[in-house]
Formats: structure tokens, sequence, C-alpha cells
């Protein structure tokens, strides 16, 4: 309908139901009962004028008015928004979108959590956490750690599928530095330290770990690759145990290339059944060197073993 505005006689189209409109030219507020109506249905052929020159009747007669389009109330925008938008952040953070906003926030003394099948990169941290892991991460995370220093009683829990990378980083331990999930994919390079007092890395099932210029020790075990673990070494890496300085469960595959794997009070490699050891270039040194159940594959001739060597049955060195 068209209503005439009380203050400066301008033609409204509004909508009935309302009781204050807004004037799109002097832009006051009129009161419903107090407005003249023009048209109780707007013309389809009426165009607001662009410009309005009120009459001698009104209280603004003598001034002029450009037409003002009316903005999107607050009380309409925000249910528009919020219907809009939230699905959206929702969506966002459940799919790990939000991690940035984790490591951003983060203050390096709780742990900094992964949501499923999200990435975070995390560098120049000196993180210290008193309980739990500093890092933990959901099934299918992605975490970078680069330049860093972090300690607690777990340096970072990997969820299923974790892939896990450190970068010139140092991570102590109270219980294991690195803690793989199923199927864990773990690197460490560029002089990284990472240690443990039960472990350095301890892989779950299916893990593969990869060594580059690195040092992986524990009190106990340096690195228990679990089933199926796959571990390779390469360029003066060197894992350390005071009583396994490597072990593998069954089915292990162990690639050493001029690196070193120690333990002098212990076993520097100890292995169930169908293990793989291929050394070129590098040493293994234990009170006990090696130790092995059953079916070792061994292919040691450009290696330094040093100490005794029970090879279990139905072994094969070369």
């Amino acid at each position: 309908m068209l209503v005439e505005c009380s203050y400066c006689g301008a033609p409204l189209d509004v909508k009935e139901g309302k009781t204050v409109y807004k004037c799109n030219y002097c832009g006051q507020k009129n009161v419903q009962q107090q407005m003249r109506m023009l048209a109780q249905v707007t013309p389809n052929t009426w165009q607001a004028p662009k410009v309005w020159t009120p009459p001698a009747h009104v209280a603004t007669a003598g001034k002029t008015f450009k037409y003002r389009r009316q903005a999107l109330g607050l009380t309409v925008l925000m249910p528009v928004l919020l219907g809009v938008l939230m699905p959206m952040i929702i969506a966002f953070f459940a799919t790990g979108g939000g991690n940035w906003v984790r490591v951003a926030t983060w203050d390096e003394r709780s742990t900094l959590s992964c949501a499923p099948n999200g990435e975070l990169e995390i560098k120049g941290v000196n993180a210290k956490v008193k309980d739990g892991p500093v890092i933990e991460m959901s099934a299918n995370c992605t975490v970078t750690l680069i330049d860093s220093t972090i300690a607690g009683p777990i340096g970072i829990k990997g969820g299923a599928n974790a892939h896990i990378k450190i970068v010139n980083s140092t991570i102590k331990a109270e219980e294991v530095g690195i803690e793989g999930g199923a199927n864990a994919d773990i690197k460490v390079m560029g002089k990284s330290k990472v240690s443990g007092k039960v472990a350095g890395i301890s892989g779950e099932g299916n893990a593969k770990i990869e060594l580059k210029r690195a040092t992986v020790s524990g009190e106990e075990t340096g690195i228990d690759g679990g089933a199926n673990g796959k571990i390779t070494m390469r360029s003066k890496s060197k894992i350390e145990g005071d009583d396994v300085a490597l072990r593998l469960g069954t089915n292990g595959d162990v690639d050493i290339r001029d690196s070193k794997i120690v333990s002098d009070d212990g076993t520097a490699i100890e292995g169930g059944i169908n293990n793989e050891v291929q050394c070129r270039g590098g040493s293994i040194k234990g009170k006990q060197a090696l130790k092995f159940t059953q079916n070792a594959d061994l292919r040691l001739g450009k290696c330094k073993v040093s100490g005794p060597q029970d090879l279990g049955r139905g072994a094969k060195k070369k």
C-alpha cells in the first residue's frame, strides 16, 4: 500500500502489518496510525521519486531529500546470516579446516588436538605439557613439526592412518616420544631428536618409520616397530635403547644405510618371526647384537656387527 510520511509528506510503498515505518527520504520513523493512506494497493506502475520536495503543509517544507533504500534490519539480517554461515562454519571445523586456528591460539601448555582428516603445521614452538600428550591426533590427521621443542608425558599421540613429519625438532617424553596409531607414517629428519623413557617411537601395526639425519632413543626401547613395521634409516641416523634399540614384531622390514643401531647394555635388534634386515653401510652394536625367533632374513655384508648374535630357527644370513 502507499502511505504518506508524516514528516516530509513523501509517498512510501510499505507492507501491511507493521506498526512503525521509516521514511526512505527524510529518515524519520512514522507510526502507522498517524500516516495518511494514499492507496490501499500500490499500483504496478508506481515508482518512488528519486528526489522529493516536501509540500507546504509539512514541517520539512522547503527542503529536498533523495531516495534512500532501506538497509536490511539486523532482526532480519542476523537469522539470514546465521542460517547461511553456521552450517558452513560447522562443516569447516568438522572437516579439520579449523586446525590452523588451533595452532594460532595454542598456549603451548595444554594438549593441541588435530581433528579428523585435519592438518597441522607447527613451527617455532617451545611447548611443555604436564598431563597427556602434547599433540593428539584423530584419524587421518597430518602433523608437521618444524624447528620446535615439545615435552610432556607423550610427545605426539597419533590416530589411525596418522602422518607425522618431524623436521629439525626435539621431542622429550616421560613415556613415549611418538606413539603412532595403526598404519602410521612417521618421518623424522634434519638432525631431529626423539626420546622417551618407555620408547622413543612406538608403532602400533603396519607402521612406516623413516629416519634421515635423526636420532631416536629410549631408556627401555628406542623404536618399537610393532607387527609389519617398516623401518628405513639414512644419512647417519641413530637408534639407541638401554634394553632394546630396535624391537620388531612379525614380518618386519629394516633397511639401514650409513646409520647406527646401538644398545650398550641390551639388544641392538630384537625380532619375532619373518623379519628382514638389510644393512648397506653402518653398524649394529649391542651387548646382544641380534636376537630373532624364527625365519630371519639378514643381509649384513656391508654392515659392522658387534656383539653376540642369536638368529633363531630357519635364519638366512648373507
